[in-house]
Order: structure tokens, then C-alpha cells, then sequence
């Protein structure tokens, strides 16, 4: 799933089988959704990528939102749940992470982003 540039993406109570990339500019909201990597049951073959991206100065919300994938194998390619980098903000109120070989990374790039973790 990836929205167009400057956009607004609004997902709720759904299931995205694949992974979310948003990027310039963009503001994703989504509330009760899961994010599963996509595989084939069959033969293993999929994604072992990144769940969730927050790219290029965007606004990522997730509540209640579960991402979920597998490692990747190799400790020099590590998987990530979410990743967000070049001044964009993520705000993750509630949910959780899971399978990936990195829960959440920050910032790959010179510009600094924002993450805002609640807790309970």
C-alpha cells in the first residue's frame, strides 16, 4: 500500500496483507488495523522486508495496530517492523510489533524524525 504524494491515508478495523510505505508528505492514520507480511503458505516465499514505513517529512498515527513478519536471516539485512526517518513523526499509541528482527528503527538518514511511544 502506497499512497501518492501528499496524500492522506485513512484505514480502520482492516487488514493489509503487505507492507505500508508512506513517503512526502503524506499523513496515515489507522486505528484497529493489522499489517502482515505477506508469504506464500505453500512454498515460504514472501516479504521479509519493513512492515510499516514513515518516510520523507510524514505523519504516521497507529492505535491499536498490529504489525506482524518474520526475520529476515541475515544479520547484515535485518527486518524491521517500522521505520521511520528524514523528518517525518510516528505516533504509536497502542498496538503492538512482532516477528521482525527490529521493533521500530529511527532515522537511517542525516534528518532527524520524531517518535512518540505511549505505554500503559
Amino acid at each position: 500500500m502506497i499512497p501518492s504524494d501528499h496524500s492522506s491515508l485513512y484505514l480502520v478495523n482492516s487488514t493489509v496483507n503487505g507492507y505500508v510505505q508512506i513517503m512526502h508528505e503524506t499523513s496515515m492514520s489507522f486505528s484497529n488495523v493489522s499489517v502482515i507480511q505477506w508469504s506464500d503458505l505453500a512454498t515460504g516465499a514472501g516479504s521479509d522486508g519493513t512492515g510499516v514505513m514513515c518516510l520523507t517529512s510524514s505523519e504516521c498515527y497507529l492505535s491499536g495496530t498490529t504489525i506482524s513478519g518474520r526475520s529476515s536471516g541475515d544479520p547484515t539485512a535485518p527486518s524491521f517492523g517500522v521505520q521511520v526517518a528524514s523528518t517525518s513523526r510516528l505516533t504509536f499509541t497502542s498496538g503492538r510489533v512482532t516477528g521482525f528482527d527490529v521493533g521500530v528503527q529511527v532515522g537511517t538518514t542525516p534528518w532527524p524524525s520524531l517518535v512518540l511511544i505511549a505505554t500503559t
